[in-house]
């Protein structure tokens, strides 16, 4: 497992607006983005990526850390081998924004 690279005193911020001046196709209307800086560039990096595979009508839904806990979320239509490559995209992106895969969304 990769080490956790987010900073101790990173403030978590609204990054949806920002994310979606970059990729406003890439993101569901509904889409919402609360990121620390740090976790921002790793998204913008997973979702350069995606967007080199072509047009595989990936929708990102959410990327939210709650610490604790977190939420993210997407769909694609892409083929099978698309699917796979965006699935193992996102595998490395929520760990390395240092989230853990049991712990996908927050207790109410």
């Amino acid at each position: 497992m990769k080490p956790v690279i987010r900073p101790a005193n990173g403030i978590l911020r609204d990054m949806t607006s920002t994310v979606r001046l970059l990729v406003d196709d890439m993101l569901s209307d509904a889409c919402k983005i609360m990121l620390d800086e740090q976790q921002y560039r790793l998204l913008t990096r997973a979702l350069d990526q995606i967007e080199a595979l072509g047009d595989i009508n990936f929708v990102l839904e959410a990327c939210i850390d709650h610490r604790p806990g977190h939420l993210v979320r997407w769909s694609n239509g892409g083929n099978k081998q698309q699917d796979a490559a965006v699935d193992e995209i996102m595998r490395i992106l929520i760990e390395d924004l240092g989230f853990t895969a049991d712990l996908q969304e927050p207790a109410l």
